[in-house]
């Protein structure tokens, strides 16, 4: 079923994040503000440098009763060189970004100028994609599609820009909020379709 109401523990990303995968406060898990990719940066604040494996984790607790898990999209609980794979967390499968490029498959390139205006589409094929594969396989899933485009400045691509008629040379937040606003839409529908069809 369907969310209907929700809640968070925090304004800001890390926080939010930890306390809906573990239910615990994020300072359970020594999160004072958000993780950083730099081991000093983190430690001038007394927190650790990810999310520690040990704790209990949603998707790992549904895998145990016999669901499949996937992530795709932001990561952000855990990025320094030593931090976990995403998938060590009890993910059947992953695509991430913010995480340790090392243990974690990346999706998209993060340094892109058009990573923001592309992602959602990225993460919500992936997502669809592991939503098939599971209903071919027979079995309940949980999918975290946590996007990007809340947090980047919002940067649309020529073809995204398109419909705009009238465009400056210093064309504003309403413009690119506009130009972006079809490809989000259409990968919310996207994503919304692929979960209407489980019911029909």
């Amino acid at each position: 079923r369907p969310a209907t109401s929700s809640f968070t523990l925090a304004s800001v990303c890390s926080p939010s994040r930890t306390s809906w995968l573990t239910g615990s406060w994020p300072l359970a898990s020594r999160l004072a503000y958000i993780w950083q990719c730099d081991h000093d940066a983190n430690a001038a604040i007394g927190q650790s440098d990810y999310l520690n494996l040990s704790v209990p984790f949603l998707p790992r607790l549904l895998r145990q009763n016999g669901y499949r898990a996937a992530h795709y999209g932001k990561w952000h609980l855990g990025c320094t060189p030593d931090a976990p794979g995403v998938n060590a967390y009890g993910f059947d499968d992953s695509a991430t970004y913010v995480s340790n490029a090392k243990t974690s498959e990346q999706i998209g390139d993060f340094g892109d100028a058009w990573f923001p205006a592309n992602s959602s589409r990225m993460i919500v094929d992936r997502g669809i994609a592991f939503v098939n594969a599971s209903l071919k396989a027979r079995q309940p899933f949980y999918l975290n599609l946590w996007l990007h485009i809340s947090h980047a400045p919002l940067h649309p691509t020529p073809e995204q820009l398109d419909h705009i008629e009238e465009l400056s040379d210093s064309y504003d937040f309403a413009l690119d909020a506009d130009a972006l606003s079809s490809p989000i839409k259409l990968s919310a529908g996207r994503k919304r379709h692929a979960l209407v069809k489980l019911t029909d």
